[in-house]
């Protein structure tokens, strides 16, 4: 085991090889629902700072799988949570080092100053769910909608709770990254010259030297995040909202001001539950859609979707008549349970579900049902159907085309409803876009074509050799959050979701969280141990993305990989978004019942998320996940660990 201050190049050398290889292997009922506790927990140091000597790490518990992995957006993300696994530490240790090292990757979706969430679940034991996102500060909502940043706050309690390394140790890999640099990914490479990040990396030389984004490949050397960083090793929470960390926010950004920060408080709560299929859903915790998320799946299932093809026109019909509905309880009935009530019992019951869904019909969105009445319900429940065979999707004309990973074109597309659209808010005048070079003049990503491929949040998921596994989900928002850029790292613009999803439940006040899309998410068996744990980003798309894997999963009996690969689409209203053509039939089908079709929109794979799922199979004590190749995800499996 190698303690803080030693061994740092030998880490340093075990990293880069686990970097190797992880880019390698890139190739390749838990009981009735009870009513949800929510309680805030104020965070501070269990120890002393990281120059005390390393405290004794507890003794691993016996392993009951084979092995442990680490599913994240990118792969120096990857290899720092595999790292820690190797070394013994559990799935927190290894999530918390991973979400550290995913800030220096991709700055653009995740960062010290934004926030985000985490579902934990291990065999035998109540599972959590931790809200650490960004909240109003004293002063109220700011003109570019910076929220009080949590990630720092999130992590360290998961820490204090449950991690059993060193903290310190977790955010070496993080600051070895930053200090050393880290190659430009192609998404990365990407949001940098998209209109919105060129902006947000203008004047900054390590971003864009001379005016000129870094290109894939080039390497980001983050210096001030390194000490940023470091900072948060050694001082821990109190370094970010009550040391030199808070002293730089707080004159940096006026509503960050010493009182906001150091009032911060984690949200802990059981997360919601529900049946789908086999299994049990826990979703995420109000403020975020958790519930209106296991609503939506329970409507698929209801609308017997089983008796479709994947794919097919009735099959897209099925779950975007679902999602339609479910986005309504998303935007009207869910809320921070802090400052409003938020009936997550009923919105999770499948049998009232059952009830919804016989009085919604499958005309399709055309007309539109009246937004102020739900349907009557049938009172008579209908029994859910047995899980299904798995169905080969249908297959295309030969005109159409249609692939499971569509190679990207340069025309933007049309853009999404625009109420909700993932674009961030107007900034303080659009600055000009940086110059090319003699070398070659570059343009930046059309605006449209910016507001069709958001890439904001950062989503990983962790499973140790115990069985404990971990889901989380972090995020700035929007992409870049604010563009306001402190200590080597952006701040979020979190408090827009007051405006973007205005409904009756969300407002804004001092100390609240705002509903946002994020939507971590866990199964578990009849025993309550984890079957499944997903997430991913995209926005207001992630509650569609995460239907269209689950639904084949967990209902068509597709194995993961095949499920994660598989062409999505996202509805809102009549729009009808797809990652693939559909068949002459099946497009008129759709027609005629009033959608407005958008297929392919492949400009940007980015637009359809990224999925980060691993799956136990507790027969046979494996772990298994997939990679979604929309981004430079990556799974790898841990190795034995050592002493």
């Amino acid at each position: 085991m190698m303690h803080q201050g030693t061994g740092r190049p030998v880490a340093r050398a075990r990293r880069a090889a686990l970097v190797a290889g992880v880019l390698t292997l890139a190739a390749c009922s838990a009981g009735p629902p009870s009513a949800p506790e929510t309680r805030t927990v104020t965070v501070t140091p269990t120890y002393e700072r990281s120059t005390a000597p390393a405290p004794e790490l507890p003794e691993r518990p016996e392993p009951v799988l084979d092995t442990g992995a680490v599913n994240a957006g990118h792969p120096a993300a990857t290899a720092a949570g595999i790292e820690v696994l190797a070394e013994g530490g559990n799935a927190v240790d290894a999530a918390i080092a991973a979400a550290f090292a995913v800030t220096v990757a991709e700055p653009f979706g995740s960062g010290l100053g934004g926030g985000g969430s985490a579902i934990l679940v291990a065999p035998g034991e109540d599972p959590v769910n931790v809200d650490y996102r960004d909240v109003v500060p004293a002063s109220g909502v700011p003109a570019d909608f910076t929220g009080v940043p949590g990630l720092v706050a999130g992590l360290w309690h998961l820490h204090s709770e449950r991690g059993t390394m060193p903290w310190a140790r977790l955010v070496q890999p993080a600051i070895d990254l930053a200090r050393d640099g880290v190659p430009v990914s192609q998404m990365l490479h990407d949001q940098m010259r998209m209109r919105y990040g060129s902006g947000a990396v203008q004047g900054l030389e390590h971003f864009a030297p001379g005016g000129r984004p870094l290109a894939k490949g080039d390497l980001l050397v983050q210096e001030e995040l390194a000490r940023s960083l470091t900072i948060v090793a050694e001082d821990g929470v109190d370094g970010f909202y009550r040391g030199r960390l808070a002293a730089q926010l707080a004159k940096a950004h006026t509503s960050l001001d010493a009182a906001s920060l150091g009032a911060y408080e984690v949200q802990v709560s059981p997360p919601p539950r529900g049946q789908f299929g086999e299994y049990t859903v826990l979703g995420a915790s109000p403020a975020l859609p958790g519930p209106g998320f296991i609503q939506l799946l329970q409507l698929v299932e209801a609308l017997d979707v089983a008796s479709t093809t994947p794919g097919s026109a009735e099959y897209v019909n099925v779950v975007a008549t679902a999602l339609r509905r479910a986005l309504r309880t998303m935007k009207n009935e869910i809320g921070d349970p802090a400052f409003v009530d938020v009936d997550s019992d009923t919105l999770t019951d499948r049998e009232a579900n059952a009830r919804l869904a016989r009085g919604l019909g499958l005309a399709g969105p055309d007309p539109q049902p009246d937004p102020t009445s739900d349907p009557s319900p049938d009172p008579t429940p209908k029994k859910p159907r047995p899980t299904k065979k798995p169905k080969p999707d249908p297959k295309p004309d030969p005109t159409p085309t249609r692939t499971t990973e569509p190679e990207p074109e340069p025309e933007p597309d049309q853009e999404p409803e625009p109420e909700d659209t993932e674009t961030p808010p107007e900034g303080p005048g659009d600055p000009e876009p940086p110059p090319g070079d003699a070398g070659g003049a570059w343009e930046p990503v059309p605006w449209d074509e910016e507001q069709t491929s958001p890439g904001e949040t950062t989503h990983l998921t962790v499973v140790d050799s115990s069985g404990l596994m971990v889901t989380m989900t972090n995020t700035l928002t929007s992409l870049w959050g604010s563009r306001q850029y402190v200590g080597g790292f952006f701040l979020n613009d979190q408090l827009n979701r007051f405006s973007k999803i205005a409904g009756p439940k969300n407002t804004p006040s001092p100390g609240r969280r705002t509903v946002s899309w994020s939507l971590p998410a866990i199964l578990v068996d009849a025993e309550g141990r984890p079957v499944l744990g997903i997430g991913s980003p995209a926005g207001e798309r992630i509650p569609a993305i995460l239907t269209n894997v689950l639904v084949r999963w967990g209902l068509f009996g597709q194995d993961l990989q095949t499920a994660v690969s598989a062409p999505r689409f996202h509805a809102a209203g009549r729009a009808l978004d797809m990652e693939w053509s559909p068949g002459r039939g099946d497009r008129e089908k759709l027609e005629k019942m009033g959608y407005q079709i958008t297929a392919p929109i492949p400009q940007n794979l980015y637009f359809y998320g990224s999925v980060q799922a691993i799956e136990v199979d507790w027969a046979t004590g494996t772990v298994s996940g997939a990679e979604d190749t929309r981004r430079e995800a990556s799974f790898a499996l841990a190795p034995t660990p050592t002493d």
